[in-house]
C-alpha cells in the first residue's frame, strides 16, 4: 500500500467498529420495539423475539469490540462476514420486501460485505 493510502484501512476499521457498536446500542435502546416487530413479521414472537433482538445486539457489540483487539480482528472480521451473510439470507428468504426499503437497509449489506472481505484479506495473519 502506498503512503497515500495508509489512512484507508484504519478509517474502514473505525467505520465498521462504529457501525457494529451503534447497531447494538440502537437495538437495545430506541430500536428495540422495531426489532421485535420485525421478528414478528418473520413469525417469531414473545420471548424468542426478545431473545433474538437482544442476542443479535450482543453479537453486534462483540463483533465491534473484536475489531479493536488486534489478535481477535481476523476472527471478528470472519464472524462479521458470516453474520451479515446470514442476516441477508434470512431477510431475503423470509422478508424479501425489505430489499425494497428506499433507504437501502438491506442493500447496504453488499458494500459492508465487500469492505469486511477486503479488511480480512488485508489483516496480517498471526
Amino acid at each position: 500500500m502506498t503512503t497515500h493510502g495508509n489512512w484507508l484501512r484504519p478509517a474502514l476499521l473505525a467505520a465498521l467498529v462504529l457501525v457494529w457498536l451503534w447497531t447494538a446500542l440502537v437495538c437495545l435502546g430506541p430500536g428495540f420495539d422495531w426489532g421485535v416487530r420485525i421478528m414478528g413479521e418473520a413469525g417469531v414472537s414473545g420471548w424468542p423475539a426478545t431473545a433474538s433482538v437482544v442476542g443479535g445486539a450482543l453479537c453486534d457489540a462483540l463483533l465491534g469490540l473484536g475489531l479493536l483487539v488486534r489478535r481477535w480482528r481476523r476472527q471478528a472480521l470472519l464472524a462479521q462476514l458470516l453474520l451479515m451473510l446470514g442476516y441477508t439470507l434470512f431477510i431475503s428468504v423470509v422478508l424479501p420486501r425489505y430489499w425494497l426499503d428506499p433507504y437501502g437497509g438491506v442493500s447496504k449489506n453488499l458494500i459492508l460485505l465487500v469492505v469486511t472481505l477486503w479488511l480480512y484479506q488485508q489483516e496480517p495473519r498471526p
